[in-house]
């Protein structure tokens, strides 16, 4: 992948990486197990989540070009997601970073993307429909 092709993807990297930090408090949330008090926003984080997954599988799927821009704004929104879950300190620019990272990982090898990052959507979609399920 050269630059040119990252640089295609990076205005929306850049600006959704911007306001993704609600993802990565979702991440907080969710492996605190502490919902008594959680507020719709978080249920509506979740389910945003939980739609652009659907977005992200439905491009890598069928490769349906249209759908590209919103297989990156998921990356964004996952990358976003790992540094709440691993607790690293929420920075745009860091999401940004990952986020490409994982375009680029998603462009150039798309069987070792899968091989590697799938269990990893999985899960976090699972998290979030047990989250869900707990405080709907």
């Amino acid at each position: 992948m050269g630059f040119f092709d990252l640089w295609k993807v990076s205005g929306i990297t850049t600006d959704y990486s911007k306001m993704s930090e609600p993802f990565y408090w979702l991440a907080v949330l969710v492996d605190s197990n502490d919902y008594e008090s959680v507020e719709n926003e978080s249920i509506d984080v979740a389910n945003s989540y939980i739609a652009m997954n659907n977005k992200f599988d439905l491009f890598f799927d069928s490769g349906i070009k249209k759908e590209k821009d919103n297989a990156v704004i998921f990356l964004v929104f996952l990358a976003s997601y790992l540094l709440g879950k691993d607790r690293e300190a929420w920075n745009w620019q860091r999401v940004r970073h990952l986020s490409q990272g994982l375009y680029e990982s998603m462009v150039k090898s798309p069987a070792h993307f899968l091989h590697y990052n799938t269990p990893i959507i999985n899960q976090i979609k699972n998290d979030l429909a047990i989250f869900l399920s707990e405080v709907q």
